[in-house]
């Protein structure tokens, strides 16, 4: 049986309806069934917290001291020195250390492997230059494999974009979890920050020590996924600005970051869906009004059709069919979602962790 033009844009409407219903059925079933990556789920490993409330009045009494007392010899003495511009001071530290650092022996002439990102950063800020650390968002959604992931999950970069080239080592200390070292925010369109997660003690972990070289402009995603769930609360749906915070130690818990040397992502538009907070007739409205532009077209060709005495253009038995298969087709997917959408409303009374986040 040969096709006609119009029996093609029949069959390409109601497959579009058909992967549009079972789109929206996957999202609204992934959205509700993501769990919490549970990275920062225990009570086991206290983070360091002790010196959080003490900081402030710490960094007060670098401000007295003198610089051959404030070198090296006080906590956060590189936010200090980069405070009072010491680039000269810290170029030699940072040149120091490279000359003894360890060094492969298989390759004597690579660069040094130490973990030299703070002293790097401090010498860049010093000298009023450009961190030498990106951070990106490689993808939400998705692993490192592509695969998609439930739930608001961000798959971070870290670049090298310092001025002179200079490499860094991405060391992996093997005693936090990962996901402890970053912090995600959120900030709506009037610029308010999302309230975070508390977090409290983090999960052990028994990871190897280790790391790698990034060498000038290159990147690499890291390897693991945030779960946003679990540094912001649930946040109504809407755009919102998304910025990560990265740091070599644990800082989910830390609100004010002064004092560390962190790094942090240009601020990213997102888009925030939270169906556990959308009501079932706005999930429906698509199909809805699907159902109702069909079922009045039906209606108003049925009755040119039945006054029309040219036969040449009537309808034929196949676009009535198709017209009937279009009206059954969206008043299912309404129906579908709706009650899809009710029945996991009964399931699941908390929004926290039915929330998801993508690129805008």
């Amino acid at each position: 049986m040969k096709l006609s033009l119009r029996d093609l844009f029949w069959l390409t409407l109601i497959v579009a309806i058909g992967l549009s219903w079972r789109l929206q059925h996957s999202r609204i079933v992934a959205a509700f069934a993501g769990k919490f990556f549970g990275a920062l789920q225990s009570a086991d490993f206290e983070p360091s917290l002790s010196d959080i409330d003490d900081r402030q009045r710490e960094l007060a009494a670098l401000e007295t001291l003198r610089e051959s007392e404030l070198i090296a010899r006080v906590p956060y003495y590189q936010h200090e020195m980069v405070r009072r511009r010491m680039s000269g001071e810290l170029q030699e530290m940072y040149d120091h250390l490279r000359k003894h650092a360890r060094r492969n022996r298989a390759a004597p002439n690579a660069a040094p492997v130490w973990d030299n990102r703070h002293m790097l950063t401090a010498w860049r800020r010093s000298a009023g230059m450009p961190d030498p650390i990106e951070i990106e968002v490689a993808s939400i959604g998705r692993d490192r494999k592509g695969r998609p992931v439930a739930g608001p999950v961000i798959l971070p970069r870290i670049k090298n974009v310092d001025a002179e080239g200079e490499p860094f080592y991405l060391e992996t200390k093997g005693v936090i979890p990962a996901a402890a070292c970053w912090r995600v925010q959120l900030f709506d369109a009037q610029g308010q920050r999302v309230p975070g997660v508390d977090i409290g003690a983090f999960k052990p972990t028994a990871g190897p020590i280790g790391g790698e070289m990034l060498l000038d402009h290159q990147s690499r995603v890291c390897d693991v996924l945030l779960d946003a769930r679990e540094y912001v609360k649930s946040p109504p749906p809407g755009r919102y600005t998304l910025v990560l915070f990265h740091a070599s130690r644990a800082i989910t818990n830390e609100d004010d970051l002064v004092g560390r040397i962190s790094w942090k992502s240009k601020p990213i538009p997102v888009i925030v869906e939270n169906l556990a907070l959308t009501s079932k007739w706005q999930l429906i409205v698509l199909p809805l009004s699907l159902f109702l532009i069909t079922l009045l077209i039906s209606l108003v060709l049925f009755v040119q059709q039945t006054f029309r005495r040219n036969s040449a253009r009537r309808l034929k038995v196949r676009d009535w069919l198709a017209l009937v298969l279009i009206v059954l087709l969206t008043a299912a997917w309404g129906i579908d979602i709706f009650l899809l959408k009710q029945t996991l409303d009964q399931q699941q009374s908390n929004a926290a962790s039915s929330w998801t986040m993508r690129l805008l």
